[in-house]
């Protein structure tokens, strides 16, 4: 039993830092959409970074979505 509680708890930790790298990727897409929307028009914005750090969330969201259900069905 003491090997499952380990496990659930390893679990846990790793959701509870994707969701920190999710809130973190969620303010690095604000800062990057405000900036491209303050960007003068004679500099050119990248348009990749958006599209990258938004694929990004989306790994991450499908990560913690699984340890969610992995912690669930062990619970």
């Amino acid at each position: 039993m003491d090997a499952v509680i380990i496990k659930l708890r390893e679990l846990e930790e790793r959701a509870d830092n994707l969701r920190q790298f999710e809130e973190a990727i969620q303010m690095a897409l604000h800062y990057i959409q405000e900036a491209e929307s303050l960007c003068p028009d004679d500099i050119i914005f990248s348009h990749h970074a958006d599209m990258e750090i938004d694929e990004n969330l989306g790994e991450v969201q499908t990560l913690i979505e699984e340890l969610e259900k992995k912690v669930e069905s062990i619970r």
